[in-house]
């Protein structure tokens, strides 16, 4: 499980708005092309979606869904490849000041046998994304 923690100095509420809508994900997280939902509102648990995801060359669709979430504090999202599924998590708590504590949770799971041999790389790459999506998160906060 990789985890990244980090604070905001935006209310909880605003911080949650953003994560919890799913349209404005290609405005704040790093190598996401595009993202639809195909079902329900993109809020409320059972939506689905599909996503296209670009590293460098490489260049994957996935369908997601959310399959938690807990008042305006804490989204579960659900992935899957033929190759592997990701689990992520996003809890944003108030902490001092006004600001904001979010922790992103993501857990891999993966089928392929390639795959699983660059696992640490994979989960390297993917802490790098989470650090480089709260960073997009701070600059969409602060423009709005």
């Amino acid at each position: 499980m990789i985890t990244v923690t980090s604070q905001l100095d935006h209310a909880p509420n605003d911080v949650f708005d953003v994560v919890s809508d799913l349209s404005s994900y290609t405005s704040w997280q790093s190598g996401l092309e595009r993202i639809e939902v195909v079902s329900g509102d993109g809020a409320t648990v059972g939506s689905r979606f599909k996503a296209k995801l670009t590293q460098g060359a490489l260049s994957i669709e996935v369908e997601g869904s959310l399959v938690e979430r807990r008042g305006d504090e804490f989204l579960r999202y659900r992935m899957d490849h033929d190759d592997a599924s990701i689990e992520v998590s996003i809890e944003v708590v108030a902490a001092g000041g006004g600001g904001t504590r979010l922790t992103q949770n993501i857990a891999l799971e993966i089928r392929s046998f390639v795959l699983k041999l660059a696992r640490k790389q994979i989960e390297s790459k993917l802490e790098e994304k989470a650090r480089a999506d709260v960073e997009g998160l701070r600059r969409v906060l602060a423009a709005s």
